[in-house]
């Protein structure tokens, strides 16, 4: 049954006209009554007779060869979730809560999403909610290479050149007569850690949920979005992240309890 298979993809015109590359993927169902614990060997099976019999090799591994139990046809979806998490989006849910703070740097109460991201691989789209929340920053923390830190409290970061940060923040934040404040409730900009600058996005903002856009569209020219829940952009920014090729996401709001939840879009740019 297997070989048969192969055998009828190897005969078709399309595989062997040297334009696998503006090929798609292929799903081959089999639908089998063999014992659910088989079903690896066939899946062996079949790969090492692709390998033997078909002409383009680039496109073996745009073939994917999904043998389906007949006791097991909830097993169906699985194989495309992965798909799905590879080449389409992945989804995340994270929420941002007060995390307790170093007696070194009692305003560190940040919390740190671990997974690392790449601007390269994908672009990003972030619904922040805050709730019961006034103040609070969003940063996307830099990196050169996948390999960050060990995340904690206890270290001056934010102002570490190396991992630099690119930083939404809504209000302002100051030591006033040796205590820190928070004021403006209503302001919200985007501070480049590279640049030292900071960037007006609203005067007007009334504490609703946003979106945050992160997309990159040549070379190290990533574009930040800000827009309402509607569609409506609040503020838009070009920035220039040079070498920085990856990045982690987190909240933190100075001396600040906050809460923050989030839907991370992580849209991936692999051509399919």
């Amino acid at each position: 049954m297997i070989l048969k298979a192969v055998k009828q993809l190897d005969s078709l015109d399309l595989f062997n006209k040297g334009d696998f590359q503006a090929i798609g993927h292929y799903f081959l169902l089999i639908f089998t009554d063999e014992n659910t614990n088989n079903l690896k060997k066939l899946q062996l099976r079949f790969s090492n007779l692709l390998e033997e019999i078909l002409e383009n090799k680039p496109l073996i591994d745009k073939i994917k060869f999904i043998p389906i139990g007949l006791g097991g046809l909830s097993q169906i979806l699985e194989p495309f979730k992965d798909f799905t998490q590879n080449y389409i989006q992945e989804n995340y849910y994270q929420k941002f809560t007060t995390q307790m703070p170093s007696k070194k740097f009692p305003e560190r109460n940040d919390h740190v999403f671990e997974s690392v991201f790449s601007f390269q691989k994908s672009d990003f789209e972030i619904s922040i909610i805050p709730t019961n929340t006034s103040f609070w920053r969003f940063g996307i923390r830099l990196s050169e290479s996948d390999i960050f830190p060990i995340s904690n409290n206890n270290e001056d970061r934010h102002w570490d050149d190396r991992y630099p940060y690119i930083v939404l923040t809504v209000g302002d934040g100051a030591n006033k007569d040796g205590t820190f404040q928070w004021t403006n409730h209503n302001r919200m900009y985007l501070s480049s850690y590279i640049e030292k600058v900071a960037f007006e996005i609203s005067k007007d903002y009334n504490g609703m949920p946003v979106i945050l856009k992160i997309s990159s569209h040549f070379l190290s020219k990533v574009l930040f979005t800000i827009q309402q829940e509607n569609g409506v952009i609040i503020g838009q920014k070009e920035l220039d992240l040079g070498k920085y090729k990856y990045c982690k996401f987190s909240a933190w709001a100075d001396h600040q309890p906050y809460l923050i939840e989030t839907q991370i879009k992580a849209i991936h740019k692999t051509q399919i």
